[in-house]
């Protein structure tokens, strides 16, 4: 050991009595010098380009201004303007807003525009996506459109998504639950889509008067007044005419008690063939915790109708509330019973010893021959509304600028399992297959997550409470009433559908917690973008992998890889079944341990979909949830970070006056002294390496510090435990005590096993001398080599006895005794 240590260099020792524990540059990074400036917010372009909110000496005002590379220009329209990395838009611009006035800033040549903004070119998309939705039967002509911009936070396609709705302010089109009101027990205001209607005497206060019959609640299709019928008689003013459809003694129908809560929609009857009988009036409603009259299918003759009607009943707050008080209409024959726990609907023959159970129970409005389970009527959120993904209401899609637009919402494309088959289900659709199995996007559920070039990624939560079978997850456990899907969704346009264009391609993947730890971790991770978790620092689709980063409590940035697995082998609980599932799993992750006060500022995800992170100055990057590399060094103060690509990048100190950018962070630094960076270096992943007084890494040599021997092995990376130089066995310290890593003498505890080092370091083999007492350590090379010796050892021939009892003298060589009758000499050996 000595001998190797002597030829190390006096230069090499002399750089080594000095050790840096502050993590320190790496070799292959680049230092980016700093420069003054106050930055506020700024945005990375291609080329070194850039645009920063704030200024950068005394002199200037504060404005947004644009770099070209080389010098800033001033905006003069945005002296008051803000920028952040959420308005970056299209290929080349960003929003810039002041106060209410949006400006379109171009990145790629720093000119800025009022004309022609994002709003605006929204809103042209808008208007040209609404005048092709009209001409398409899918929608019809009453159709209504608004749009939204998805991924807004990254350069690229610009696309929107787009809710449709047709028919009357959110009416269901007598395909949703309804409620029946009379004069006489409509004695409370009661609101419905939004909209008040209020009880007579109480006063008319509001406005319905938003765009004709667009602002009116009531459908007269969902009408039903025995021997009227019902018409809306002015669309402009939404009024409804009722009109007796027999002959008889004229009366006039009291219809004050249901005017509704507006100045310019009201209610008129005509003839009407007896004043004593109510006039109902149907009206749907939005919440479908609430349904109303379920209807059972006895006999083509007999039509049972079970409705929610009674004084004050307005409001059923939990299934139970609901099955307790549903009553059935005037059956001959029949009396009514319902379980407040399942909702199961009974009817028993008053005439006949016998029971019928009716499990199966019709919607009030639906298609005749569509039924839901007994249960599902009890559901959180149903089948009226809006965002049912069925076509009855609204319609979910996808458009870009120029209204070239895909409707989402009717090709499904979902697996799910029956207990002893997956079923694929081609389209969303309320009547079940040929697998007695149906499916719709439950109201409300469907969450864009991200895009790419040819896709939209987004989440549903689909409804299978139709089917007249039991359906469950991939992993057959317990039966489900709907489960969750990320579906990927191509932009191009295929196959229509009444007229609407349908996307050319859509896969559908199962969100399940219960299939696997890694699809589990991927639903949790989903699920947690979609609430919007305040520690989400994004979602990237890097060649058809969606990468998912947090960041916990400014302690660690994580990335997860989240794949799109196809015919993914399942088996089934309690089966045998291995069944082949679209899931989602997690494939690998990545994450860094942070320091100081580090905060989403210093994250940034590059045109590429990289991600790249700054803290206690070091600028690291992460390409597909790889190894986070050291790519440049700079002050340490800076804290806020936005990257374009590899290369091009800004960061500043988003409470201070200093920034840098590659560009002029590399001038900087080639102006300066060169930094020598001397002694140890950690690395990112925590190994580390020395530097000699040259800056060089020192490589296959030994190193005194501090008075400590140290073995840097080939790659630089300082060696722990065992060391073999040249055929001689080292040890170098394991433990993290302050001392890791450096050469150890004497015994030897390494996991229970004894060795001994001598006063060079050098492992030990055969006799060994400590302190006056004689040792034996394996002098073979048979993998226990140096280990030392207990109990009876033959060396040479000759029979030796090792203490075998640890009790401070383990190991030690007995003389002059006798052990279980055997005598030993004075020299130890058996006599």
């Amino acid at each position: 050991m000595f001998k190797r240590a002597n030829k190390i260099t006096a230069l090499l020792v002399a750089a080594a009595s000095v050790i840096s524990l502050v993590p320190a540059m790496a070799a292959d990074s680049t230092r980016l010098g700093t420069k003054d400036g106050t930055i506020e917010d700024a945005i990375a372009y291609k080329d070194g380009k850039y645009a920063f909110e704030g200024y950068k000496t005394d002199d200037n005002n504060k404005s947004v201004y644009f770099n070209d590379g080389s010098k800033d220009k001033e905006i003069n329209d945005l002296t008051d303007a803000t920028i952040n990395d959420a308005s970056k838009y299209d290929a080349s611009s960003t929003i810039a807003w002041d106060g209410n006035d949006e400006y379109l800033l171009d990145l790629s040549n720093g000119k800025v525009t009022d004309e022609d903004v994002a709003s605006d070119l929204q809103s042209t998309a808008t208007d040209k996506l609404l005048a092709k939705l009209k001409k398409a039967d899918r929608y019809g002509s009453n159709v209504s459109v608004s749009t939204q911009r998805i991924t807004p936070d990254q350069f690229g396609d610009v696309w929107y998504s787009y809710t449709a709705t047709n028919g009357i302010a959110g009416a269901t089109d007598g395909r949703g639950a309804v409620i029946e009101v009379t004069p006489t027990n409509f004695t409370s205001n009661i609101t419905v889509y939004g909209k008040t209607f209020i009880a007579a005497g109480t006063g008319a206060t509001g406005d319905f008067s938003s765009g004709s019959k667009a602002g009116f609640a009531i459908k007269a299709a969902t009408m039903s007044f025995s021997n009227y019928t019902a018409n809306i008689k002015s669309e402009s003013a939404g009024t409804i005419q009722l009109t007796g459809t027999t002959t008889g003694a004229a009366a006039a129908v009291n219809v004050s008690a249901i005017q509704a809560l507006s100045t310019n929609v009201t209610i008129t009857a005509d003839t009407v063939v007896d004043g004593s009988v109510p006039v109902k009036l149907t009206v749907g409603i939005v919440d479908a915790t609430k349904p109303a009259t379920i209807a059972t299918d006895l006999t083509a003759a007999h039509n049972v109708t079970v409705s929610l009607v009674g004084a004050g009943t307005t409001s059923f707050s939990s299934a139970a509330t609901f099955a307790a008080t549903v009553k059935s209409d005037s059956i001959p024959g029949y009396s009514t019973t319902v379980d407040a726990t399942t909702g199961k609907l009974t009817l028993t023959a008053n005439t006949a010893a016998t029971t019928k159970d009716y499990t199966a129970l019709q919607l009030a409005g639906e298609p005749v021959g569509t039924f839901v389970n007994a249960t599902a009527a009890l559901k959180t959120s149903g089948y009226a509304g809006t965002g049912n993904g069925t076509g009855y209401d609204v319609y979910h899609g996808y458009t870009n600028k120029s209204a070239a637009y895909i409707d989402a919402d009717k090709t499904a494309n979902i697996r799910v399992y029956n207990g002893s088959k997956m079923v694929k289900l081609d389209e969303f659709d309320e009547n079940v297959n040929d697998d007695k199995v149906a499916a719709t996007i439950k109201d409300g559920s469907v969450v864009t997550i991200a895009q790419d070039k040819d896709y939209i990624y987004r989440i549903i939560d689909v409804d299978f409470s139709k089917s007249t079978v039991a359906v469950y997850n991939s992993k057959g456990t317990t039966p489900i009433l709907s489960a969750k899907y990320l579906q990927k969704i191509s932009k191009a346009q295929g196959e229509t559908e009444k007229d609407a264009y349908l996307p050319k391609t859509v896969e559908s993947y199962e969100l399940d917690a219960t299939i696997s730890g890694d699809a589990e971790t991927a639903a949790t991770k989903l699920a947690t973008l979609v609430s919007g978790d305040s520690k989400v620092v994004g979602v990237r689709v890097v060649d058809g992998t969606l990468y998912y980063t947090e960041m916990d409590d400014a302690d660690t940035i994580k990335t997860y890889v989240l794949k799109l697995q196809k015919n993914e082998k399942v088996e089934a609980t309690g089966s045998s079944t291995k069944v082949d599932a679209y899931v989602v799993k997690k494939d690998g992750d990545k994450d860094h341990d942070l320091k100081g006060d580090a905060g989403k500022e210093g994250a940034s995800f590059d045109i590429n979909g990289n991600l790249w992170i700054i803290n206690e100055g070091k600028i690291y990057k992460s390409e597909k949830a790889g190894d986070f590399k050291e790519m440049f060094t700079c002050d340490r103060s800076i804290d806020s970070l936005d990257v374009y690509d590899a290369g091009s990048l800004i960061a500043w100190d988003g409470n201070g006056n200093v920034y840098t950018t590659q560009q002029e962070g590399t001038k900087v630094t080639e102006g300066e002294t060169p930094v020598i960076v001397t002694g140890w270096v950690q690395g990112t992943d925590g190994t580390w390496t020395f530097n000699d007084v040259t800056g060089a890494k020192v490589t296959n040599k030994w190193i005194t510090v501090g008075g400590n021997w140290y073995f840097l092995n080939t790659d630089g990376s300082m060696a722990t435990g065992w060391v073999n130089d040249n055929g001689t066995w080292y040890y170098t310290n394991p433990i993290s005590d302050g001392t890791r890593g450096a050469m150890k003498t004497g015994w030897i505890n390494d996991n229970g096993t004894w060795y001994y080092t001598n006063s060079s370091g050098a492992m030990q083999a055969g006799w060994v001398n400590v302190n006056g007492a004689w040792y034996y350590t394996n002098p073979i090379s048979d993998g226990t080599r140096g280990v030392m010796k207990t109990g009876w050892v033959n060396v040479n021939g000759t029979w030796y006895y090792f203490n075998p009892v640890s009790n401070g003298t383990r190991g030690v060589m007995l003389a002059n005794t006798t052990v279980n009758g055997y005598v030993l000499g004075s020299d130890g050996a058996l006599i």
